[in-house]
């Protein structure tokens, strides 16, 4: 079968791809690429999503000193969880905390987004507000 590509391209076989920033879940298209398709065919949309970056908000907290703590349900190796591993544990509530307030607690130099239990979470909001 012959098939005619101009009557069947829609054009979509180039599309940026976009990521999805792991404090806050938005998609965005901060620093990605372009997507290709080599055979000619629509991307989907839905097919753009290629990976983990920060989006601009978030990315400017943490350039401006604030780590982002996000709370994963309890669970014993919560602050262990690797970023694939922990959606399903996820609650909903993000912390953004200076860097140096963070190292003054822990006695450790943070990264620059940590997933900890719902009781540590609940401990260090306590601080902020004593």
């Amino acid at each position: 079968m012959i098939m005619n590509i101009e009557e069947n391209n829609t054009g979509n076989h180039v599309r940026m791809e976009t990521n999805l920033c792991p404090c806050c879940l938005a998609h965005h298209k901060r620093e990605c690429g372009i997507l290709l398709d080599s055979r000619l065919q629509d991307i989907p949309e839905e097919q753009t999503l290629t990976g983990y970056s920060m989006c601009e908000k978030c990315h400017k907290l943490k350039e401006d000193g604030y780590v982002a703590l996000i709370e994963l349900s309890d669970t014993p190796d919560a602050d262990k969880c690797k970023l694939n591993d922990v959606v399903h544990l996820r609650t909903g509530r993000i912390m953004h905390i200076a860097s140096d307030a963070l190292q003054a607690i822990t006695g450790q130099k943070p990264q620059e987004l940590q997933f900890i239990g719902a009781e540590t979470f609940e401990q260090i909001q306590e601080l902020g507000s004593a």
